[in-house]
């Protein structure tokens, strides 16, 4: 009995040094391990299943700007425009053609994807007509100073003869993947020698069904986790060729599917966008939670969207600029000319957000950030996305020209086409995997240190509790 103290001194004092260890120390790097390992794309791994043919639920809505004052519009007058949508398509992706190359740790692949109408999560058939810019009209228009004096000529004998209007009405389907056959576009093709148009077939997204973007080749994470899923390459290349200068022409980030583990508030989330030729960054804005899981939020800063004229770092994105930047586009406009067959294409934000100088030129558009902008939702432990939306809008860059009947005097504008907006929501296999591993051993860890440093005090203080009562016991006596 006369040792009992000493040894709930000591057994306090070593559960005090195996809690500190345990749970501030070794627990939470065991744990961080532990993510690290698990987000590694291993073949035979639950993750490299799920990246390699994910389940989550993947949807593509397309949004279209139906024209309501096509004549007023033809004279000079300013578009009122009709949102019409969304037609939904759910995608599948899988990845194929995988080789692993140790010796720079990627991982090279293809991502065909099928979009699947979906009637059912759409506001209308994709057999609805639509009344839209007559594309091809306004890119030969943008083209014809380029030519030579007799293809001049001879262009402005086809537009007479084919009387192109310059607003035409066809269906979702025909706009989107199936197109349509403009006979005008494959007689001046042949003519100029050019390929705006494969099969002279007009469409926005004609060719993208059951295809996929090219060749991807990113970092696995075996060896360095901070670049899982990075891009290595595209297409065997480490840069674009769509801008005139670097670094628009540099190929950051990611392609969007994969992430690193172990992300702060501080982390800078950069990614590729293949169908504008572009790279993206986004930072964090604020806490979320999803499904019972808590997570980060991150979107792009305004300022990537500014013009070169606020913001120098965006003057690569201007084709041929001027030294004050006066033939540029204004805040929220870029040109997709290199990346879409030097076509009059530009791109923007939904409903032209972070674009006032273009919003004032139109009728009937309404941005709003909650709708329009883009954002990741992801668990910062494990980098897993748990939401996201990405969104963008085509534009028509329309200018008068005194040589293509219709278009004497047509507004100079950004002529909104359609924008789109892909939606990604986290697997529920993965969502309930990623429940028990990473909250239950955050829950375990945290609730396991504490009660050792509670059973660490409680000792010692039954320990003082004795020391106390002893030595009142052995005064009493002595007195």
């Amino acid at each position: 009995m006369q040792k009992l103290p000493t040894v709930f001194v000591w057994g306090g004092v070593l559960f005090l040094i195996v809690s500190v260890i345990c749970g501030w120390i070794l627990g939470p790097f065991v744990i961080r391990d532990q993510i690290v390992r698990m987000a590694q794309l291993r073949n035979n791994t639950f993750i490299w299943d799920k990246w390699t043919n994910p389940t989550n639920e993947m949807f593509l809505r397309v949004y279209f700007f139906n024209v309501t004052n096509p004549s007023d519009v033809e004279a000079g007058g300013i578009p009122i425009f009709r949102q019409a949508g969304p037609f939904t398509y759910e995608e599948t992706r899988f990845k194929e053609n995988l080789a692993y190359h140790e010796q720079n740790d990627t991982i090279s692949y293809t991502q065909p994807v099928t979009y699947h109408f979906r009637l059912d999560l759409s506001s209308g058939s994709d057999k609805d007509l639509l009344t839209v810019l007559n594309i091809p009209l306004v890119g030969i228009s943008a083209r014809l100073h380029t030519y030579s004096s007799f293809i001049r000529y001879m262009v402005g004998t086809f537009l007479t003869q084919y009387e192109e209007p310059l607003f035409v009405s066809k269906t979702v389907k025909e706009m989107l993947f199936d197109g349509y056959y403009n006979e005008m576009v494959d007689e001046l093709q042949h003519l100029t020698g050019e390929n705006f148009f494969p099969d002279a077939l007009v469409g926005v997204l004609v060719g993208r069904n059951n295809s996929h973007e090219g060749l991807y080749e990113v970092y696995s994470g075996i060896k360095d986790s901070t670049r899982l899923g990075e891009i290595a390459s595209f297409n065997g290349h480490r840069h674009l060729s769509a801008w005139p200068r670097e670094p628009c022409n540099m190929i950051n980030g990611s392609d969007g599917s994969v992430l690193p583990p172990l992300l702060t508030k501080d982390s800078v989330l950069r990614g590729f966008h293949h169908d504008v030729c572009r790279s993206f960054y986004i930072t964090f804005t604020g806490e979320v939670e999803y499904e019972g899981v808590a997570g980060y939020r991150f979107e792009p800063p305004e300022a990537q969207y500014l013009g070169p004229k606020k913001n120098p770092d965006n003057a690569c994105f201007c084709l041929e600029p001027k030294e004050d930047f006066s033939n540029c586009f204004e805040d929220g406009v870029y040109s997709g000319a290199g990346c879409h067959r030097d076509g009059p294409i530009t791109i923007s934000n939904p409903h032209f957000m972070y674009a006032p100088f273009y919003l004032n030129k139109t009728k009937g558009l309404m941005p709003d950030k909650e709708k329009h902008g883009l954002f990741v939702d992801l668990e910062p432990s494990s980098g897993l996305i748990l939401r996201a939306a990405r969104r963008m809008q085509i534009n028509v860059d329309l200018k008068p020209n005194r040589a293509v009947d219709g278009m004497h005097n047509v507004p100079s504008m950004q002529f909104p086409i359609l924008w789109v907006e892909e939606t990604f929501v986290l697997d529920k296999e993965v969502h309930s995997s990623l429940l028990y591993y990473l909250v239950l051993a955050e829950t375990t860890l945290q609730f396991g240190k504490w009660v050792c440093l509670a059973a660490s005090l409680a000792l010692l203080v039954v320990a003082i509790t004795i020391y106390v009562a002893r030595a009142r016991n052995k005064s009493y006596i002595y007195n």
